[in-house]
């Protein structure tokens, strides 16, 4: 990507108990002094739809093109804090701070030691990240097809599932019949009240509703012979049985290949009353 002056902005959640246990005017501080942030500042509940769009107006105005959010784990909200034309660090001082820490008056000085080095940290990152440029890279845009390797319950379900949330769906099944170890059950152990009684397996009404899902595709007597990519672009070389192999490009894989049951003689004598 082109050089570019980097905009530091440091955001910080006072919300889920992170203004109770720590100094967020201190955090502040620190952001600007030692993470030279030019922009910073403080939201009562930042993934909110209020302090997204505070956040999103100062990377309109032109303010900020580096975002440091001051919040909860990098694995939480995902989606709340992605902006784009910005690079994002995220600083965990929920999860990976005041959650770990002892809630003492003793422990009160580290706590906020520790904060305010997860702050640093954040800042320090953001200034060796750059804009991701998807047309200096080569990449493409997002694949939002998935990959569902194995016919069985639980690649069905996975199939149905995602299918009715919108998503096109490529069910692989290396055999040529969908239903797995499941279609070959009688019955199947009640997973409701009261118990009482085996279940039935409702296995074919899972399978004609694979079939007749518009955005599900199902391929039979397939297997998966090359993967490549990353995740939200990855192309896939599928064998069929005629001895041809088909592309699909998918933006995730679910596996669910299912498993061999398990055969107790194959364990030797002098084990076998551990088992």
């Amino acid at each position: 990507m082109a050089k570019y002056d980097k905009k530091l902005g440091a955001y910080i959640c006072s919300g889920c108990g992170i203004g109770d246990r720590l100094d967020v005017s201190q955090l502040e501080s620190t952001a600007k002094r030692d993470g030279k942030a030019a922009t910073c500042r403080t939201h009562e509940f930042l993934c909110s739809k209020a302090g997204v769009a505070m956040i999103q107006k100062d990377i309109d105005d032109g303010e900020v093109n580096h975002v440091i959010i001051g919040a909860c784990s990098r694995r939480s909200k995902i989606e709340a804090f992605r902006f784009d034309n910005s690079a994002i660090s995220r600083a965990n001082l929920r999860e990976g701070c005041i959650w770990v820490r002892p809630n003492t008056d003793e422990a009160q000085e580290t706590t906020q030691e520790m904060a305010d080095d997860l702050i640093r940290m954040a800042c320090a990152e953001s200034k060796h990240m750059n804009i991701p440029d998807p047309a200096g890279s080569g990449q493409q845009e997002l694949n939002k097809t998935l990959l569902v390797v194995g016919g069985g319950i639980t690649g069905m379900t996975s199939a149905i599932e995602s299918a009715k949330a919108g998503y096109k769906v490529e069910l692989i099944e290396k055999t040529g019949a969908l239903g797995g170890w499941m279609a070959q059950l009688h019955k199947r152990i009640p997973t409701k009240m009261p118990y009482a009684d085996p279940a039935d397996t409702n296995i074919d009404a899972t399978i004609a509703a694979v079939n007749d899902h518009a955005n599900i595709t199902v391929h039979l007597n397939s297997t998966i012979t090359k993967t490549s990519g990353a995740p939200g672009r990855f192309k896939v070389e599928v064998a069929t049985e005629s001895g041809t192999s088909i592309n699909v490009e998918v933006g995730a894989i679910v596996q669910a290949s299912g498993y061999n049951m398990f055969d107790p003689e194959n364990v030797p004598e002098d084990r076998k009353s551990v088992v």
